[in-house]
């Protein structure tokens, strides 16, 4: 069934958005190879995490999709800035139940607050055409001046991760992905997923492409937390562009050096969660663009 079809019932629009993130979580766990990162075959450089796992807060976070889509449903004509308020305020709702059903394992953090601006975007874009394009730069929009209210001014006092990255390495982090419009799952992630798909991969592999994409450009904080430092931020960027100079998941080498990636990505105890975030990003993205509903 063609979604331009069923554009103005709502309900079926608002349900339609939520299934593509609650796809696009599922697609990104279930991705392999994907270094560092938990899949159904691995952990991942996790001790704590597992399939099941990111399975269980996925599902315990996928009502607040729909309540994601129908805050921009409702609020079209509300000024962009006073949408992000609103969508955080159930974003902290979802995280909640996040953790509930993780046992307080921080699975799913950074992807409630992407899926959170992309679902109210669709919803606020309402139409048959909900390009990734216009999505990311209403996304923009929203969270203008995010990086100076919430990162620049807090460089004194700085309470999070993210905060202190900033503080010490100009990293911007999510923060500033959104805030300039997901360039990384713009200029990355779909052209990875796209030319994958083009080449005859499936789309696991297709997004495991992807995924490597992502990991040669993203600003990832918990990489960065992780490995001790810039250097560990550089040390992926580095190992994922050469996987891609291989031919990434199109070419027996490319999928050799990946899987060394994930070997080495394990000794260091690096896990590029952020990219894992943007990848799920990146598959909602992707499904949105592709206009069915079932």
């Amino acid at each position: 069934m063609r979604f331009v079809d069923k554009i103005r019932d709502e309900s079926l629009f608002v349900g339609w958005i939520a299934e593509c993130a609650f796809r696009g979580l599922i697609l990104e766990a279930n991705t392999h190879p994907s270094p560092g990162l938990v899949s159904p075959s691995s952990r991942g450089s996790h001790s704590d995490m597992h399939y099941e796992m990111m399975i269980r807060s996925a599902v315990a976070i996928e009502p607040f999709f729909k309540k994601f889509a129908k805050i921009g449903v409702e609020n079209v004509k509300v000024e962009a800035a006073r949408v992000l308020p609103l969508l955080r305020n159930e974003g902290l709702k979802a995280e909640r139940a996040m953790f509930k059903a993780t046992g307080g394992i921080n699975t799913h953090k950074g992807a409630i607050f992407v899926q959170a601006l992309i679902c109210g975007v669709a919803g606020r874009i309402h139409s048959q055409h909900v390009e990734p394009e216009k999505v990311c730069r209403m996304i923009s929009r929203i969270t203008r001046g995010i990086v100076r209210n919430e990162l620049k001014k807090n460089k004194e006092s700085q309470k999070t991760f993210g905060e202190l990255a900033y503080a010490k390495y100009g990293i911007t982090g999510i923060r500033g992905e959104v805030e300039c419009g997901l360039p990384t799952c713009i200029n990355h992630g779909l052209p990875g997923l796209r030319q994958g798909l083009d080449a005859g991969l499936n789309l696991n592999d297709a997004l495991a492409h992807s995924l490597i994409h992502i990991m040669s450009a993203a600003e990832d904080t918990n990489i960065v937390k992780r490995g001790g430092g810039i250097q560990a931020l550089d040390y992926v960027h580095e190992r994922a562009r050469n996987a891609l100079r291989l031919g990434g998941m199109t070419t027996l080498d490319g999928r050799r050096k990946i899987r060394l990636m994930d070997s080495e990505f394990k000794k260091k105890n690096l896990s590029p969660g952020g990219c894992a975030d943007l990848l799920g990003a990146t598959a909602t993205l992707y499904l949105l663009s592709s206009n069915e509903i079932d």
